[in-house]
């Protein structure tokens, strides 16, 4: 069948190529005997739509020879009547028979590739077949073995709660109605309670009334979209009286007609890592009180221009609060362009270079118009998290 196929489609592309090249030197003469405005050259496109069944060479070859009768009819007609309207028709001739001959390529690729995955969905189907007989021999023979895979499962099922019992996580389940079927013996040791005392209570049993409520709105949120709850910290009450900080992960869960019917998920104890968190957060406060308080102008920018960094006095330059300077490029924040195009240039060296520059006195014009002298140091910085590299500068104002 599949030979047959290839000889109709060979003989059908023979009939194609020959009804092309026969209609070109008549649409040759039909357009040297059409009047004058007549658009009869975009009749070209019949051989090219031709080739459809041909190979895209003898395509390109088709358009090729029409665009040179299409240009061949005003050298071999009178010039006295080739005007600007039989111009025009010359190029819309040109532009439907290249218009046409691009659809033509495009269509014989899109038929190539509906083919191949013809092809291969035929290939698909026969593995397909061939897969599925195998499967039926195996369940065949796992008919008889059920019992045993029946014992494994069980196996199974209590390795896997021997697991969670001694995975440093509080591993939970809960219902419809929100409350704990399942706790795992780790809620003990974050919370004090006893597994048994758990279940039948909802999480914001164990929450204050203010958290319970934040927590509660959250999570019906993600009961109403039957989404999962990824890292949701929440804090809760020990039962010796002190915070835990726990940092919660769920999956819904579905009975078999598709309706929600809880969640799973694992309970970690942060509180730590958010003691940690906070301690950072507090020295990185300590660090720009520190910086704001130093007279002189400390700053950091990246290869853009941006500032990453900068302290009072740089914001008072440029007649800004701090958190405006933050993330401008300083072409976007300073008041003279030359100034600033020449110590973004600056910049840019130390960064390329990887050099510290110093500059011993520099032209600044502040905010109010009153113009200083700036000595400036500016060095390489590394930025964490390998974003690249930026530099540091302090500027000491020596106008005096």
């Amino acid at each position: 069948m599949i030979e047959s196929r290839r000889t109709s489609a060979a003989g059908h592309r023979s009939l194609a190529a020959i009804a092309s090249l026969v209609l070109l030197p008549l649409l040759f003469v039909l357009d040297r005997l059409a009047p004058l405005g007549v658009a009869a050259g975009v009749l070209y496109v019949i051989p090219v739509l031709l080739t459809l069944a041909a190979s895209g060479r003898f395509t390109l070859a088709v358009a090729m020879i029409a665009t040179l009768l299409v240009l061949l009819e005003p050298v071999v007609s009178q010039p006295e009547i080739f005007g600007w309207m039989a111009l025009l028709n010359r190029v819309l001739a040109l532009l439907v028979i290249w218009s046409t001959a691009a659809l033509v390529q495009i269509r014989r690729r899109a038929e190539r590739r509906v083919r191949a995955a013809q092809t291969g969905l035929e290939q698909t189907v026969e593995r397909r077949t061939a897969h599925l007989a195998e499967l039926n021999e195996r369940l065949a023979r796992e008919a008889a073995e059920r019992s045993q895979i029946e014992q494994a499962l069980r196996e199974s099922n209590e390795r896997f709660r021997a697991m969670v019992e001694v995975t440093s996580d509080w591993v939970w389940e809960i219902d419809a109605e929100h409350r704990y079927t399942y706790a795992s013996p780790k809620v003990q040791e974050l919370l004090g309670y006893a597994p048994q005392e758990v279940v039948g209570r909802t999480p914001f049993d164990f929450m204050p009334a203010d958290e319970a409520d934040r927590v509660r709105r959250e999570y019906l949120t993600r009961v109403a979209s039957q989404r999962p709850i990824d890292c949701l910290e929440n804090l809760n009450c020990h039962r010796d009286g002190r915070l835990v900080v726990l940092e919660t992960s769920a999956v819904p869960m579905f009975d078999a007609a598709g309706a929600l019917r809880g969640f799973r998920g694992i309970d970690r104890d942060v509180t730590e890592r958010k003691a940690v968190e906070r301690g950072l957060l507090a020295s990185e406060r300590g660090l720009r009180q520190i910086i704001d308080l130093v007279p002189h102008r400390i700053f950091v920018k990246d290869r853009e221009g941006r500032f990453l960094i900068a302290n009072r006095a740089v914001a008072q330059a440029y007649g800004l609060p701090v958190e405006a300077v933050l993330g401008r490029a300083q072409q976007d924040t300073h008041h003279d362009r030359q100034e600033a195009e020449r110590m973004f240039v600056d910049d840019l060296s130390v960064i390329e270079q990887g050099e510290t520059r110093l500059i011993p006195e520099e032209r600044f014009t502040n905010a109010d118009g009153s113009v200083c002298i700036l000595r400036t140091v500016k060095i390489p910085f590394e930025l964490p998290d390998q974003r690249g590299r930026a530099v540091l500068g302090m500027a000491i104002d020596v106008t005096e």
